[in-house]
């Protein structure tokens, strides 16, 4: 039972891991659709601006959004890798521990049948027994 629990624990683990990943790349999908609306918003003013100053400013968000975005982009990639090697590792131990509950499972059934045929032997032992002490009380 104990590696079964072992088992269990693994996947509870695996689990977790999983959901902390899933939350980061909803954090990092989340600053790079505001990269992009900051990207958008600053192109829209920056045609429109006069001003060289503002252009200058303008370019320069659109160029720190980009690298945000560009940041966001790489996060959301490397953590979809590691989402896809913590699924193959928790598709892994989810058989481990199937694999093993089926032993446990196979282990108390045999155990059951052993009790059941020894009950069973008891019984006959019994019934042989009366049937002898029947015959001894009709003589």
């Amino acid at each position: 039972m104990s590696l079964e629990n072992a088992y269990a624990n693994n996947v509870r683990r695996k689990k977790e891991e999983l959901i902390k990943l899933r939350n980061d790349r909803a954090k990092y999908t989340n600053a790079l659709s505001n990269a992009t609306q900051k990207i958008m918003r600053a192109s829209n003013q920056l045609r429109t601006s006069k001003s060289q100053s503002t252009i200058k400013s303008k370019i320069n968000e659109i160029s720190r959004e980009e690298k945000k975005q560009s940041d966001a982009q790489k996060r959301i990639s490397d953590i979809d890798s590691k989402i896809a090697r913590k699924e193959k590792e928790l598709a892994n131990e989810e058989k481990k521990l199937l694999l093993e509950q089926e032993k446990s499972r196979k282990k108390r059934d045999n155990e059951l049948n052993s009790n059941y045929t020894q009950l069973q032997s008891d019984i006959n032992i019994q019934k042989y027994n009366t049937a002898l002490l029947s015959e001894e009380i009709k003589k």
